[in-house]
């Protein structure tokens, strides 16, 4: 079993090694300006689109319960719903319901408007 041994010592130092042990070792100094740029690379393979990883529901007809199918492929943490008249709903409940492809809203008022999901 050879064993490694990581000595950093200051530029000006002595080490002293026994002459019956093989020693490997490299003289390391300070790192040199950098090199020249490489060439680009090939471009990467296609992302998913911005519309792959967003759902908008639009929720019609006012209801306390939204059951929403949005087949994301994952639970959307970003939910942000906007009442049919315009204001921002904040006091909701979100209930996932088959992992990744729907869920469901509940509001303590019957409500219409959209709902966003990323």
């Amino acid at each position: 079993m050879t064993e490694v041994v990581e000595i950093r010592v200051p530029a000006a130092a002595i080490v002293e090694v026994d002459a019956e042990q093989p020693v490997l070792y490299a003289v390391v100094g300070q790192p040199g300006p950098p090199g020249e740029r490489g060439e680009q690379g090939p471009p990467g393979p296609p992302g998913d689109s911005l519309q792959a990883m967003s759902y908008t529901h639009s929720q019609a007809g006012a209801a306390t319960v939204w059951t929403i199918e949005h087949a994301l492929g994952f639970n959307p943490a970003g939910i942000s719903v906007v009442s049919a008249d315009g204001y921002l709903l904040e006091d909701y409940g979100v209930q996932y319901l088959t992992a990744g492809l729907d869920l469901r809203l509940t509001f303590d008022i019957a409500v219409s408007g959209v709902a966003y999901l990323s």
